[in-house]
């Protein structure tokens, strides 16, 4: 299992500054990958196939400088084939996307994990 994260500004988000903040946030680089690269082609990733927003804030709607945009936040399982995937509960609901913000999505994706892991 891998963590990957991918930014939403490439502009400012050069290999340097990834590393600076994975390094800020004790990231394991076996585990924990920070991706950059072409715009165009990141937003592609992010909104056709993760089905993620990913909006340019005008200046007049920043709150700060470095608010530059309104994006998701959330977490996404991926199989081994580059599929967005998910979890079933028990009531046989299918589960993919995680909100990072909540305090149980942690205990819902490391439960889903094995699932994934068990496939071949």
């Amino acid at each position: 299992m891998r963590l990957v994260s991918f930014t939403s500004d490439p502009e400012y988000d050069t290999p340097a500054v990834l590393k600076r903040y994975a390094e800020r946030f004790g990231a394991n680089s076996n585990q924990w990958s920070f991706l950059t690269g072409n715009k165009k082609e990141i937003r592609q990733l992010a909104v056709n196939d993760f089905k993620f927003v990913v909006v340019e804030k005008k200046p007049e709607e920043r709150e700060v400088p470095e608010d530059l945009f309104i994006h998701s936040t959330w977490f996404v399982l991926v199989d081994a084939k580059g599929q967005v995937r998910g979890w079933t509960d028990r009531e046989g609901q299918l589960h993919a996307y995680f909100d990072s913000e909540d305090p149980d999505a942690r205990a819902r994706i490391l439960n889903a994990i094995p699932q994934l892991l068990r496939e071949k």
